[in-house]
């Protein structure tokens, strides 16, 4: 775990370099709290879990390397991140567990920033964060899901879409968007 005091340090700008700890729990909301950030916020590559902290937005001063990406991290990205307006360079969420759709602030960060990815490995896009959660649990949480929800654009082998389909086929159609995903997914495939 991140220890909490570290938010403490208000005056750091540059290099919070915390990558490849195998460190495990949600990241605390304590770090929102390091105003003076500029330069290389490095939590990648660990075990982080959880909701990203809406406090993360707190740090404006941000320029270029946060890096957040090849965590557990889970749920939507907070809009609150669309207040790093400062970053021109390596952004990066991917690699994790967030779904929904990327915030309008957000995503004008990653358009304007090089090197920015907050989509390869996660599912966000217009797939709720309700039949995210299901289709993870359908598929297991060691499971790499080899593909991208943006715009229902699925990129799967056959053999994967006939498992997620016979998963899919025993659950009611009627009660879950997951299906409606799923089913839409395998249309596509087909045609």
């Amino acid at each position: 775990s991140i220890p909490t005091e570290l938010g403490g340090m208000t005056r750091m700008e540059s290099s919070f370099f915390l990558r490849s700890n195998s460190l495990s729990n949600a990241i605390p909301t304590e770090l929102g709290g390091m105003t003076g950030m500029k330069f290389y916020f490095l939590l990648y590559s660990n075990r982080l879990s959880k909701a990203i902290p809406t406090e993360l937005g707190g740090l404006t001063g941000m320029k270029s390397y946060f890096y957040l990406y090849t965590n557990r991290l889970s749920k939507a990205i907070p809009t609150e991140l669309g207040a790093l307006t400062g970053i021109t360079q390596y952004f990066d969420l991917s690699s994790n567990r967030l779904c929904g759709a990327v915030p309008a602030d957000v995503a004008s960060i990653v358009s304007s920033a090089s090197d920015s990815d907050v989509t390869t490995g996660n599912f966000v896009g217009p797939t709720p964060c309700a039949a995210v959660s299901g289709l993870v649990a359908l598929v297991g949480s060691k499971t790499s899901i080899p593909f991208n929800c943006v715009s229902f654009s699925f990129k799967l082998d056959f053999r994967f879409f006939v498992y997620l389909f016979v998963v899919v086929d025993a659950m009611n159609v009627a009660e879950s968007p997951l299906t409606l995903v799923s089913l839409t997914a395998f249309e596509t495939f087909k045609s």
